[in-house]
């Protein structure tokens, strides 16, 4: 796996969900949300991690950089949209096999 490739998964693949939830799971102060708080911080983190590699794909491949704010806004609340949507999914694939397994 290249480095792009590692990028993509993160942004795209559930990587950055991954991240999201590892950090929620493993720093201390994270770890004492309790609930729908715990599982919004881990939406936040997942959508800041996705930001964060898609900024890194964009400099790696030497892609173009939103023109204008609203350019900006757009793409990045896609970057975010699309992390957290697959992280859940993923989640829901995982959840339902281990449940399919134990039912």
């Amino acid at each position: 796996m290249d480095l792009e490739s590692a990028l993509v998964w993160i942004i795209s693949g559930g990587g950055a969900a991954w991240f999201g939830f590892y950090l929620c799971d493993h720093v201390p102060a994270l770890q004492k949300l309790v609930g729908d708080y715990k599982r919004y911080v881990a939406f936040a983190l997942t959508a800041l991690v996705a930001i964060g590699a898609w900024c890194g794909l964009t400099a790696v491949t030497q892609g173009a950089w939103p023109g204008d704010w609203r350019a900006w806004v757009s793409e990045l609340f896609s970057v975010a949209a699309t992390a957290i949507i697959a992280g859940q999914g993923i989640h829901a694939a995982t959840t339902l096999a281990v449940y399919r397994r134990e039912g």
